[in-house]
């Protein structure tokens, strides 16, 4: 069993992330809406580059298709040839603004990319 959640040069690695809300009242984290405005998935590596997944990059994700309506917080990117360049620690975070003056960045999830042993 591998201690890695991805590979070297992994493509198709789903980075699936749920932007919560608190409630001003309760202090209770809901899902936050974000159907509308700006989503960003940044993933930055070992050594401190950045990929920034925008547009049409970032869709809305209920597993397993990514069909969903962003109303649950869930947006999701997938890897590409260029994501996982290195082996160490990866961090991602969401970046929202929807438009209406709120904007911001997540907390902060990491995860292990591994050697890919196949030559």
């Amino acid at each position: 069993m591998s201690r890695y959640d991805a590979t070297v040069g992994q493509v198709g690695f789903r980075i699936i992330l749920q932007v919560l809300d608190r409630d001003a009242l309760t202090g209770e984290l809901r899902p936050a809406d974000v159907s509308v405005g700006t989503k960003e998935i940044v993933v930055l590596r070992p050594d401190e580059t950045i990929q920034q997944f925008t547009g049409g990059d970032v869709i809305f994700s209920p597993a397993p298709v990514g069909n969903g309506t962003g109303t649950d917080g869930f947006i999701e990117a997938q890897s590409d040839v260029s994501t996982f360049t290195q082996t160490g620690t990866y961090q991602v975070a969401a970046y929202i603004d929807n438009g209406a003056g709120a904007s911001g960045t997540s907390q902060t999830a990491a995860f292990e990319v591994g050697a890919n042993i196949r030559p």
